[in-house]
């Protein structure tokens, strides 16, 4: 199976917390390998999420990074696909079919 990471934009510890946090376990919940997180570095939300692996399990990790466009640039020349999701854009329902065929090839 390929790899999955979950790239979280923006992270602002006061105003954000909770929602990295949640971002962060349902990724996890759905089978992602990694969180990834730009923005304010809160070691509190690394220790958070390293908290939850260590009590109920599994190979999950969460880590900062300094810039996202390098880090969405590092998955593309490593031969990765990136998958934008927001509640503003394309239905999954209606692209899922081409999300599949890419994750095959």
């Amino acid at each position: 199976m390929s790899k999955i990471a979950v790239l979280r934009l923006g992270h602002r510890i006061i105003r954000d917390q909770r929602i990295t946090t949640h971002i962060a376990l349902v990724a996890r919940a759905y089978g992602a390998h990694e969180v990834i997180i730009t923005g304010d570095r809160d070691e509190g939300l690394i220790k958070s999420v390293e908290r939850v692996v260590e009590r109920w399990g599994g190979d999950f990790t969460a880590r900062f990074e300094g810039s996202w466009k390098a880090v969405i640039r590092n998955w593309k020349n490593a031969g990765g696909t990136v998958i934008h999701l927001t509640m503003y854009g394309i239905n999954l329902p209606d692209i899922i079919g081409e999300i599949r065929e890419k994750w095959k090839a």
